[in-house]
């Protein structure tokens, strides 16, 4: 993929970006409420060259693997919203979504999972915005809890 350094720069590399670093990309991106833009620079005939191709097939995939199939989903309102599960599960990240049609209210919130019948914090951040991907330590657990910690 050609990445282009700087605004309107004329120094360029071909460098086909890791699939690890694209998903970081993503994450730090999309998953903070922002757009994650491809710079995908395409050959003579108008095609995307085979690499960069392979890249993004690589990446979609990858995109559908970590969200595609969550572990389970729940909605509800309120400043607590229990997420139960049938099982233990191994988690490592979260996706939220928070309703703004009446503007993004949601300030501070944690992500808490029960381990050993004791709740500890995994993960805790300010704005949910329309969506939130968190990142934090595998943990096996069951149930779940986001708890809206200050609001608007």
């Amino acid at each position: 993929m050609v990445v282009t350094y700087g605004y309107g720069s004329q120094m360029m590399m071909n460098h086909i970006i890791p699939l690890e670093n694209l998903m970081e990309m993503y994450k730090n991106s999309v998953g903070h409420n922002s757009t994650f833009i491809l710079r995908i620079t395409l050959d003579i005939q108008g095609l995307v060259p085979g690499p960069d191709a392979k890249r993004m097939m690589e990446f979609g995939e990858e995109i559908y693997r970590q969200y595609g199939y969550p572990i389970a989903q729940i909605s509800g309102e309120g400043k607590v919203v229990n997420l139960e599960l049938e099982n233990p599960q191994k988690v490592n990240q979260d996706v939220l979504q928070e309703d703004i049609i009446k503007g993004e209210r949601v300030r501070e919130f944690k992500i808490q999972g029960k381990v050993n019948e004791k709740w500890i914090n995994l993960y805790e951040d300010t704005s949910i915005d329309p969506k939130h991907i968190g990142q934090f330590e595998n943990w096996k657990v069951s149930p779940l809890k986001v708890k809206i910690t200050k609001s608007v």
